[in-house]
Parts: C-alpha cells; sequence; structure tokens
C-alpha cells in the first residue's frame, strides 16, 4: 500500500498509505504523489514490506523506518520510526528484501542476515523467536538473492542452488509438504536458479535455460500456465504475476486483476499467462560516446559514435542523429538492433562529417568545434525514445587521452587523463543505477570499489558543463 522508488540522482521519493511513518518523511500523512525522502543522493537499493521500508546507501549502509512492532526494522526496539534510521555501523550490505513483518539483508561477504517476525520460522534461525536486531543465519559465504513473501523466505547461493524456509500452509516452500521450516533447506538438486520472486504465497523461479516454475497458493491462477520456456524476469505480487519474456511477446501477466493490475486492459482475473505483444519496453541504454576521429591538427574528420546497451526489449534500430545547434536534428544513418536480449551489446557508427555536412555549416562547425549526437531507438511495432545528446568539441578534446585500468578491477580502480578540466567520475551498474558517490578531479582520481558486487559497471565521465566525454565498460572481480 506504500511504494519508493530512486531517481538516476540517488534520490529517494516515496508515495501511498503512510500510517506508520513507512514513507519516512517525518509524518504518518498520506501522500498522492511522490516526495523527496530527506536530501540524500546515494540511495542504491530499496524494498517495502507491509508497513516498513528499508533502504541501502551506495557507502553500504543500512537503514529502515515505519512500523516495528515485531522489530523488523532492525533497530533494537519495537517503536516505530518515521524517518530513516541506520541500522548497526556495518557499511557492507549489498541486498535486502521485506516480508510481512520481516527483513532479510546479504552483506558483501556472502553472509545472510534476518530480523523481526519469526513465528513460522521465516528469520531461519532454527527459532520461532522474534529478532530486534539482523542475525546472521548460518556459517554460508555465498549467498547471492533473497526474496521474502507474506511469511516465507528463498534465497539462491552462487552455486544457482535454491532454499526455502518459514511458512508454507499453501507449498510455497517447494519442498512437497506443508510443513513450516525454520532453517534453510533446499530445495530440488537443480543447480541453474537465477531469479527468484515471492508472493503473499506464491512463489516463482525462473531458471538459466529460460524455464519457469511456479508454485504454491494457486486460488486466483497466480501461478499460471501455458508455455514455460524463454524466460528472463519475473516478478510476484499479492496474489498475480509479471513476467517478461525473450520473444516479442515481451510482457506477460497471470492471477488476481480486481484493479487491472496485469496491465491486460481488463478487470477479469486470468489463470494462465496472457502476454501483450504491444506493449513497448524501453532499451536499456548504458553507454554512449562520440569521439572525433581527426584529419590533421583542428582539422573535421569523422566522429566515431559507440554505445551499448545491458538489455534491449522489442528493439528494432537505432537511428544516429546529428545537429550542429544543438536543435534540429537530422537523421544520418541507421544500425540494426538485437531484438530482446539480457546480454550486453556494443554498436558503432561512423559519421564522415568532412563528406556529409556541406561547406558553408562544415565551415560553422570548424569555427564553433561542436557538433550534437543523439540516438532514436525505434521498436518493432514502429514506437520510438531518445536518448540523451552528446557533443563532440573538436578543439577542445580531440587529443585527450585516458588511461582506465585495471580492468578487470578488484578493489580498486585508477583514471588518467591528459586533459586539464574538472572532470566528475560516476558509476553505473547495467541497469543505470548510479552504485558510488561521484569522484569530482582534474588529471587523475584513485576510486575505491570494494563495495561493488562481482559483475559489469560502466565508468561514465562529464566535464563541468555536465557534457558526458567518456564512457568505460570495467568488469569488477570478486
Amino acid at each position: 500500500m506504500h511504494t519508493l522508488g530512486i531517481k538516476s540522482d540517488g534520490t529517494l521519493w516515496a508515495w501511498g498509505y503512510n500510517y506508520s511513518g513507512q514513507l519516512g518523511d517525518g509524518s504518518t500523512t498520506q501522500k498522492n504523489a511522490p516526495v523527496q525522502i530527506g536530501t540524500s543522493t546515494n540511495w542504491v537499493s530499496i524494498s517495502c514490506g507491509q508497513l516498513h521500508t528499508l533502504g541501502i546507501k551506495s557507502d553500504g549502509t543500512l537503514w529502515a523506518w515505519g512500523l516495528n512492532s515485531s522489530g523488523q526494522l532492525g533497530d533494537g526496539t519495537t517503536v516505530d520510526k518515521h524517518n530513516a534510521v541506520q541500522i548497526g555501523t556495518s557499511t557492507n550490505w549489498v541486498g535486502i528484501s521485506c516480508g510481512w513483518n520481516h527483513t532479510i539483508g546479504i552483506k558483501s561477504d556472502g553472509t545472510l542476515w534476518a530480523w523481526g517476525y519469526n513465528g513460522n520460522g521465516q528469520l531461519g534461525d532454527s527459532t520461532t523467536i522474534n529478532k530486534t536486531v539482523p542475525l546472521q543465519i548460518g556459517t554460508s559465504t555465498n549467498w547471492v538473492s533473497i526474496t521474502c513473501g507474506y511469511m516465507h523466505t528463498l534465497g539462491i547461493k552462487s552455486n544457482g542452488t535454491l532454499w526455502a524456509w518459514g511458512y508454507n500452509n499453501y507449498g510455497q516452500l517447494g519442498d512437497g509438504t506443508s510443513i513450516d521450516k525454520s532453517s534453510p533447506l533446499q530445495i530440488g538438486t537443480s543447480i541453474n536458479w537465477i531469479s527468484i520472486s515471492a508472493g503473499y504465497e506464491h512463489t516463482i523461479g525462473v531458471k538459466s535455460d529460460g524455464t519457469l516454475l511456479a508454485w504454491g497458493w494457486n486460488l486466483y491462477g497466480q501461478l499460471g500456465v501455458g508455455t514455460l520456456a524463454n524466460w528472463v524476469s519475473i516478478s510476484c505480487g499479492y496474489s498475480h504475476t509479471l513476467g517478461i519474456k525473450s520473444d516479442r511477446a515481451q510482457f506477460c501477466s497471470t492471477g488476481y486483476n480486481n484493479y487491472g493490475q496485469l496491465g491486460d486492459g481488463t478487470s477479469v482475473n486470468k489463470s494462465s499467462f496472457v502476454c501483450n505483444t504491444n506493449t513497448t519496453l524501453p532499451v536499456n541504454l548504458v553507454g554512449f560516446e562520440v569521439k572525433a576521429i581527426i584529419n590533421g591538427q583542428q582539422a573535421i574528420g569523422k566522429v566515431l559514435c559507440t554505445w551499448e546497451t545491458a538489455s534491449e526489449l522489442n528493439n528494432d534500430y537505432f537511428e544516429v542523429q546529428r545537429s550542429v545547434d544543438g536543435s534540429g536534428f537530422t537523421s544520418i544513418g541507421k544500425v540494426k538492433g538485437n531484438g530482446t536480449s539480457e546480454i550486453v551489446h556494443g554498436y558503432q557508427f561512423t559519421d564522415d562529417v568532412s563528406t556529409t555536412l556541406d561547406m558553408t555549416i562544415l565551415k560553422q562547425v570548424q569555427h564553433d568545434g561542436t557538433i550534437y549526437y543523439r540516438l532514436k531507438q525505434v521498436d518493432f511495432n514502429g514506437n520510438s525514445s531518445m536518448s540523451e545528446v552528446r557533443v563532440i568539441h573538436f578543439n577542445q578534446s580531440e587529443n585527450t587521452n585516458w588511461n582506465i585500468y585495471p580492468n578487470p578491477a578488484k578493489n580498486e580502480l585508477h583514471i588518467e587523463t591528459s586533459g586539464t578540466e574538472k572532470l566528475t567520475a560516476q558509476v553505473f551498474d547495467i541497469t543505470g543505477k548510479q552504485m558510488m558517490e561521484s569522484y569530482s578531479f582534474n588529471t587523475s582520481i584513485n576510486m575505491n570499489t570494494s563495495s561493488l558486487n562481482g559483475g559489469i559497471y560502466f565508468i561514465r565521465i562529464a566535464d563541468a558543463d555536465g557534457v558526458v566525454v567518456k564512457v568505460q565498460k570495467v568488469v569488477v572481480l570478486r
């Protein structure tokens, strides 16, 4: 009944029901539109429970607010909080999930922690006693993913195994029984689980081969039936389920639909997945860079446009557009997209400025030293969206050299440039979420990457005017 979101600038926003202060704005007043929560610009992750909320900042600290009747905030009390309070002093939290009145978290060392209501063993500590502070569950150091339902919990380890514990009245744990479990129990023998989501009393999981499996409560058809292949993402609501497939039938839904939560244009429940082939889902563009290829000192030659996507959904092609004044853009070429994909793809397009601009405009560009570029992404249904504009300054940045190392990196990343202007470096994950605070520098900077999980990231460097001058993909190893 309440919602929170994080913007690309790291600010936190909340709206909805606020009876217990779960929005975190210092009040218990309902908000019908997003309001900014505090002034911090380093939020990276958020999770909502029934009436409580937890979030993680880019420095790895954990924060909580809202209902605290069972200790679900983790601050050692059972007193509600209407503003965010830091939970403990740890700076290595990387994952968080809120159940109805319990909370589960993962630290960067792969350990699992739990607190809050425990009447059905959903904390996994082999008891049914509530906990008001985070308690480590077991000794495993290879937890990578966690999800909380109403009063049950599931997690995936780095070896691809699936584990479950807590309330099991409808078989939502998936162990073939309806008996509660108070400690993590491995579900089956499969070692290729990649995604898991828990609803009120049902559970959906996806394996690395794209198959989807469902179990638990199915009164409203929330488990779905039909084709179980080619799934890439899944999410469970109270009694409905949403998913994305890798073919052009992108968005699929099943289950309870009294308020139109399935998004199919009706309020009729569905007992099998209905896929909306007309839904346009955006391309996740995580890098777009333009670079001059110079023909002689201060001369206009060619411009190399490069970009990367972390994922693509229904993507037909990219149209490269150019402007000499930043307003009137014209198409200069097309690059075929990859349809639907969940892996990183790289693209490039070369603009031979000296042959595609007439002499009058060419002289203007040579004088001003500036050309503007943007990308138009077009899907198979003809829908389109625009990227941010990128600017190339021929007379300012064409001779700038960059050295970003080591790559792959572990705990430290070095950036060096031959330029002298003030720059800002930011780190984003493949979903476009900023993962660390911004770094300001002139010629070099050492960035501490020890708080990042292993995976693919993008270093985005901008000048004092906010113009992006460099985007570099970096792999972090753990």
